[in-house]
């Protein structure tokens, strides 16, 4: 009996979560798609290199970056409830790989998420850098 409640629970939870999780992608579609609702921060991505491009997008869910034979620097953009979580993913052959990760309201002023990231990143670099004298 009380595996049958106990899976009674667990299924009411995933029914509930992954109703939210789909009205959070409705939400985001209904505000143009993740290219219109962040574009700031894309346009911004997609200026650092000539060939920085869009590599994958979803409904709440969008990678800008530029990857050649020496590696590669990535920014994930994800909507999740109320929030926009950003990440920078670097490969780098000669540096190896580093994560650094953001998140902010979603309606947040993209210009000063940019410049927060940029910041951030400048001081994560300059001091690896560091560590290598």
């Amino acid at each position: 009996m009380g595996w049958i409640v106990l899976l009674v629970i667990v299924g009411w939870i995933a029914f509930k979560f992954f109703g939210d999780w789909n009205e959070q992608g409705n939400h985001v579609v209904s505000e143009g798609g993740m290219r219109n609702k962040y574009s700031t921060l894309v346009n911004h991505f997609l200026s650092i290199r000539p060939d920085c491009k869009i590599f994958q997008e979803t409904r709440t869910f969008i990678r800008v970056g530029s990857s050649t034979a020496g590696g590669a620097t990535l920014f994930d953009i994800n909507q999740t409830f109320g929030k926009v979580t950003i990440q920078w993913i670097s490969k780098s052959a000669l540096f190896g790989n580093d994560k650094l990760e953001w998140t902010f309201d979603e309606y947040e002023d993209q210009d000063k998420i940019f410049a927060k990231m940029n910041e951030d990143i400048e001081n994560y670099v300059t001091k690896k850098l560091k560590s290598y004298t």
